[in-house]
């Protein structure tokens, strides 16, 4: 693998395979630049943020109704599995409910 230092932008490298050849100018630096730019500001996820992107979510606003539903569905997603074990745990219907012993001291 030959890796392209033109091409090496933070921790993300793109690599390509050997032998093929990389012509880049700098128009193209420019355009892989402003394509990761853009993927950074509208797609990734940032958790310095709360896990919402920083242009598409956080500058216009949305953080905040979006961190709202996720605790929305996280508190129904709980509620669902309180529901289930309290059903798991208690005893079946026809079942004889066996008391523990009592210790004696």
């Amino acid at each position: 693998m030959v890796r392209s230092p033109a091409c090496g932008l933070g921790r993300q490298r793109f690599v390509f395979p050997a032998g093929v050849k990389v012509g880049l100018n700098l128009e193209d630096a420019f355009r892989v630049t402003d394509r990761y730019v853009t993927y950074y500001k509208t797609v990734r996820l940032h958790a310095a943020l709360g896990y919402v992107t920083p242009a598409a979510d956080r500058l216009a606003g949305r953080h905040v109704g979006i961190w709202k539903e996720r605790d929305r569905r996280l508190s129904a997603a709980r509620e669902r599995r309180r529901v289930a074990r309290s059903k798991m745990l208690s005893p079946a219907e026809g079942c004889a409910v066996v008391e523990p012993l009592e210790t004696q001291a």
